[in-house]
């Protein structure tokens, strides 16, 4: 299967500290899938990103927000459990994060307006998913890189062309949480 999702494998299956790890070629297998998954998401941003200057718009929308609070949780979560050595927390919520929340609905949500072939919104609101695509993608690979350098090395060179290991580690930027029900 290769280094990479051993390394992934032995990050999601549970914390070496605590105690052994039973092997499972099917487990290990689903971690190359992960990564799989990882390397789509990064080829559809950069497919969508269609040499656009992508910078950060005067205005996100909510569902841009909404995402950006969901990986600043991420992030902090991340700088709290690696500064203890804990990997296992940080892979399994970053793995349930890629998957179930910006693969499965957020990429799906925007992918109209990113692409904006109808001109049915703004060029804000094309920018606002352009620019939070980006960052969501550059987040996940940074908290990864830790738990799985090679591969995020390779996706961050490909398509940033810098070397993901001399970036600085993120830091959960400062945005107002997002309400989708109004209070009364």
């Amino acid at each position: 299967y290769g280094a990479e999702p051993f390394r992934l494998w032995c990050a999601v299956e549970g914390n070496l500290a605590e105690g052994d790890l039973r092997i499972s070629f099917q487990r290990i297998e689903g971690a190359g899938k992960t990564i799989n998954k990882l390397w789509n998401v990064a080829k559809f941003v950069e497919m969508i990103n269609e040499n656009k200057k992508i910078t950060k718009p005067k205005h996100l929308t909510a569902s841009d927000v909404w995402i950006i609070n969901e990986i600043n949780s991420l992030i902090s979560l991340a700088d709290d459990s690696y500064g203890k050595y804990d990997f296992y927390r940080p892979a399994v919520a970053i793995k349930h994060f890629l998957w179930e929340t910006f693969a499965s609905h957020y990429i799906e949500m925007v992918k109209s307006r990113a692409y904006n072939n109808n001109k049915t919104f703004t060029d804000d609101e094309q920018m606002s998913a352009l620019y939070t695509l980006n960052y969501c993608l550059d987040v996940i690979l940074k908290l990864l890189a830790p738990v799985i350098p090679y591969i995020t090395e390779t996706i961050y060179r490909h398509f940033r062309n810098k070397n993901i290991h001399e970036e600085t580690f993120p830091k959960a930027s400062k945005i107002a949480k997002q309400k989708f029900t109004s209070e009364k």
